[in-house]
């Protein structure tokens, strides 16, 4: 993923919705269940909302990912072991001093769980989509 101050920039600036998944893939039993879960919707989030949608792997063993886990942690954001999945939207009402709070999120290797942690962020993001189109419509004007 990325250091602490690009994680923070790329979180105060978004341009696109973002999800990030905090994993150990080699190590952690429960990141072994959900990985092929992820790894799916990852796929169908990015070809379905390609420019609305950043779907990141974080593996904790990178010291940058570890560093960002544990920033979020000291912040009370993630208060378990991974797996864990943030889902900050493209539109969030955090002020910029708090653009690292996740409008979303999920911890642990329920499989029930992290595919309703997906149905979520999909309906954040069809109804981010139909806001944009209205817009988008409502800003044409007939002469």
């Amino acid at each position: 993923m990325h250091r602490r101050d690009e994680f923070l920039s790329m979180v105060k600036a978004r341009s696109s919705a973002i999800i990030i998944y905090f994993t150990s893939p080699t190590d952690c039993i429960h990141c072994k269940t959900i990985s092929p879960i992820v790894t799916q919707y990852f796929e169908q989030l990015s070809s379905r909302y390609a420019t609305d949608v950043r779907c990141l792997y974080a593996d904790v063993k990178n010291a940058d990912n570890l560093d960002v886990y544990n920033f979020l942690k000291s912040k009370r954001i993630v208060t378990g072991a991974i797996p864990v999945l943030l889902f900050y939207s493209q539109t969030s009402e955090n002020d910029i001093n708090h653009a690292y709070i996740p409008e979303d999120s999920h911890t642990g290797g329920s499989s029930s769980d992290t595919i309703a942690f997906f149905t979520r962020v999909e309906q954040n993001l069809m109804e981010h989509a139909t806001t944009q189109r209205h817009e988008n419509s409502s800003s044409l004007v007939d002469f």
